[in-house]
């Protein structure tokens, strides 16, 4: 062992630790900010999920207000993997992202495919990008994540 290497080790140990504490205050904060918002007070993946994928392009006050009414349409991941795509988009006109609707059964039935998802296969979606990808992992998956917005992430 050369001199000296321990402490490198240890002091990398700790700074991993304070990164992983920092993370779970962050994560606490948020949770405990956005309460209000009702996909985070479920455990229902399929809200969770969907409230994710429209966030990409839409702000949190539109989704809590259409969301609901998507979900009236398509209360299981079943009735809009199984829909007509056209209706899908007919459903989703307040998210104001067309070609992304039209994916949406597709990127469900491939969710649902698989069960060993993380915030770096989630990539694999089409139309998931960091974020969403983060925010499925920490909110449907329940796996440690930190979802960053990119307006965030840019200051």
């Amino acid at each position: 062992m050369v001199s000296g290497t321990g402490s490198v080790v240890t002091g990398v140990l700790a700074l991993q630790q304070h990164a992983v504490d920092f993370a779970a205050v962050l994560v606490h904060e948020g949770h405990r900010f956005s309460e209000h918002y009702f996909w985070h007070q479920t455990e229902d993946k399929y809200v969770v999920l969907l409230a994710e994928f429209f966030l990409r392009r839409s702000n949190r006050t539109t989704v809590s207000r259409y969301l609901p009414d998507f979900l009236a349409a398509y209360p299981e991941p079943e009735s809009l993997i199984m829909a007509n795509p056209d209706d899908v988009v007919e459903a989703a006109t307040w998210a104001g992202f067309h070609s992304r609707t039209l994916r949406l059964p597709e990127i469900l039935r491939v969710f649902y495919s698989r069960d060993d998802w993380d915030a770096d296969s989630l990539l694999e979606l089409p139309y998931i990008g960091e974020y969403a990808a983060n925010g499925i992992a920490l909110y449907v998956l329940g796996q440690p994540s930190l979802p960053v917005d990119g307006n965030v992430r840019r200051v």
